[in-house]
């Protein structure tokens, strides 16, 4: 018996996580993989062309229409590399938890 899977997601894990993930649990599906946005893959799912999307969350609450649900697969760090002196560290040993929004005025 074949089943069909309907996923859509960002190029990261539609190019090297997903496939071998469910070739590995499902060999016999009928996978078919799409690259989306995020927000596009939410609406995707909510009209019924998708039955799935993995959706990326950069520090800010899922708006989900009515009748989705979201779960959290991972947590993946982002990592930001600054100079000693940048002026949003400058002063610190120890910078942590810096936020992206911290650096929206800068160049």
């Amino acid at each position: 018996m074949s089943r069909r899977l309907r996923v859509g997601t960002f190029h990261t894990v539609a190019q090297h996580l997903l496939p071998p993930a469910l070739r590995h649990q499902h060999p016999d599906a009928d996978l078919a993989i799409s690259e989306t946005r995020s927000a596009q893959g939410i609406d995707l799912v909510a009209s019924g062309v998708l039955d799935v999307a993995i959706v990326a969350c950069w520090g800010r609450e899922l708006t989900l229409p009515p009748g989705l649900q979201a779960h959290q697969l991972l947590c993946d760090p982002i990592v930001l590399c600054l100079p000693d002196d940048h002026p949003v560290i400058r002063g610190q040993s120890e910078p942590r938890g810096l936020r992206l929004d911290q650096l929206d005025d800068q160049p």
